[in-house]
């Protein structure tokens, strides 16, 4: 999991900026990075910056397919590893794949 930066509100949509990214109407970023990591970052909407590199996160594999989904906690994505979901007040959850 990498944290750079709360909010909550509407369902979310995909970025039209990185399509590899689901961006939540509130300024929270979901994505995977690598074949086995989640990314949530916390951006205001009217401040969508895209990720910086770094070589402190920086797989040699691409990053995992994921999808947008609803959790009993909120909101978040899934893939075939685990999943990680927000509540509506900030509180993050990490999943593995069978959903513990």
């Amino acid at each position: 999991l990498v944290l750079s930066g709360v909010a909550y509100g509407r369902p979310a949509e995909r970025s039209s900026v990185h399509s590899n990214e689901w961006r939540h109407s509130n300024g929270y970023v979901f994505s995977t990075r690598g074949p086995s990591a989640f990314r949530l970052r916390f951006i205001p909407p009217s401040d969508f910056v895209p990720p910086l590199s770094s070589p402190m996160v920086s797989p040699d594999e691409p990053d995992a397919p994921f999808h947008a989904m609803n959790c009993s906690e909120g909101v978040g994505i899934g893939s075939s590893f685990g999943s990680i979901c927000v509540s509506p007040v900030g509180a993050f959850s990490l999943h593995d794949a069978s959903g513990r």
